[in-house]
């Protein structure tokens, strides 16, 4: 074996580790046999490649990639592998939902009841949970009506007297 011949065996060995190296930091798994689903969304709101997918809060998949759809009303296009191996229904919605108080987020997966089973490369239903925010505000929005209430009758209990 001649010196170039082994220093360009090492070097394709090189580039070879380093991208599953570098795959494998990013938390894809260039090795495995996943399957890839996609969801279409208007607003991500922060979800990241490498962002978990829960099934009853445990970790079947992560996301593997985010694509601007330029020709379809600028909708992105998240596609999520799924690692372990179960069926999941044709109406199985993928839900971004906050994974903790500080935004983190992540796709949760309710499953459906259709009989069909998604194929590999199919779209599935997408849906997104209501922020932090949004939810402190509809249980606020109760409580602030009533408190105008309270107000507009001690100002009126104020004139008579």
């Amino acid at each position: 074996m001649t010196k170039e011949l082994k220093i360009g065996f090492v070097a394709i060995l090189t580039i070879a580790v380093l991208f599953v190296g570098l795959n494998y930091l990013k938390g894809l798994n260039v090795l495995n046999n996943n399957r890839d689903f996609h969801a279409a969304y208007n607003n991500v709101g922060g979800l990241k490649e490498g962002s978990p997918v829960l099934l009853n809060g445990y970790q079947v998949g992560m996301v593997s990639n985010i694509d601007l759809l330029a020709n379809e009303r600028q909708r992105l296009l998240v596609t999520i592998s799924i690692e372990q191996d179960f069926d999941i229904p044709s109406n199985t919605v993928c839900k971004i939902v906050n994974q903790d108080l500080m935004g983190t987020k992540s796709i949760s997966l309710i499953l459906g009841d259709n009989a069909i089973s998604a194929e590999s490369g199919d779209t599935l239903i997408s849906g997104v949970e209501g922020s932090l925010q949004d939810e402190v505000s509809a249980q606020i929005l109760p409580l602030k009506i009533k408190t105008e209430e309270l107000i507009g009758s001690i100002d009126s209990v104020m004139i008579i007297i």
